[in-house]
């Protein structure tokens, strides 16, 4: 291929990805998806509620997720955040877009053994998702890189299920890095409302190491395809916690 074959290409790609891009911004300005997507999630939340058995969570960390939201114009402009919890001997934390935070009562376990920064490290990614509006970001992304897209987000959701069945699945991988860039940007994000909150910024990456442990739940499932190799992960943690420039962009 030629110099100007070459540039071609390059412009061709460039250009492709300003268009998905801009698909992606659309549908996430998008109210009657942003509605759609709230509906679903209510309705897993639903079915959480009935399945499981909801538990308070401790004060301490209703007091820290406070906090955590005060620190950030984002989430103070946004809906109220709130804050469950569920009986579960797993560690798992989730987050909805319209600002709901859910946790599973073995984070704050003892056995587990995060300290008080390490559970507000968790918080704090949680909360990057819905800043970043992270469950209606991957919708859209996969969307707009469809030539033919759904045209919902409960069709899209549909479609991603039957497709991550199938590991060759062009769509299925779309989705697996779509997430894994979610889960570092909230990492990395994290790691700044730490900053904001005088919380030490190296508390991301020990949570996330004494979460991922051996021997650990959440050593033993399969993460690979939806969450960034571990030893990647933390070393980038650890070296923006190193940064004083990590805790300087949190003022944004």
């Amino acid at each position: 291929m030629n110099r100007i074959s070459r540039l071609f290409v390059v412009l061709l790609g460039l250009t492709c990805v300003s268009a998905i891009a801009a698909d992606a911004e659309r549908c996430m300005r998008n109210r009657a998806w942003a509605d759609e997507q709230r509906h679903l999630d209510e309705v897993q939340i639903s079915d959480m509620v009935a399945e499981g058995k909801p538990v308070p969570a401790p004060l301490s960390l209703h007091a820290t997720l406070r906090s955590l939201v005060a620190a950030s114009e984002r989430l103070r402009r946004g809906p109220a955040v709130h804050l469950i919890g569920f009986v579960d001997r797993e560690p798992n934390a989730y987050a909805t877009d319209h600002g709901l935070v859910i946790l599973t009562s073995a984070l704050w376990d003892s056995r587990l053994g995060l300290d008080d920064n390490e559970l507000a490290a968790v918080l704090a990614h949680e909360l990057a998702h819905i800043e970043a509006r992270d469950g209606l970001g991957e919708v859209c992304a996969l969307m707009s890189a469809l030539e033919q897209a759904p045209d919902g987000v409960e069709q899209m959701r549909a479609l991603l299920a039957r497709e991550s069945f199938n590991p060759s699945s062009p769509l299925a991988r779309s989705a697996a890095l779509t997430l894994q860039h979610q889960e570092l940007e909230a990492d990395e994000r994290a790691i700044a409302l730490l900053c904001l909150t005088g919380r030490p910024p190296q508390a991301m990456a020990t949570a996330l190491a004494k979460l991922h442990a051996p021997g650990s739940y959440s050593a033993l499932i399969p993460l690979a395809d939806t969450h960034p190799d571990l030893a990647e992960r933390l070393d980038r943690a650890r070296t923006l916690a190193q940064t004083s420039a990590s805790c300087q962009s949190a003022r944004r």
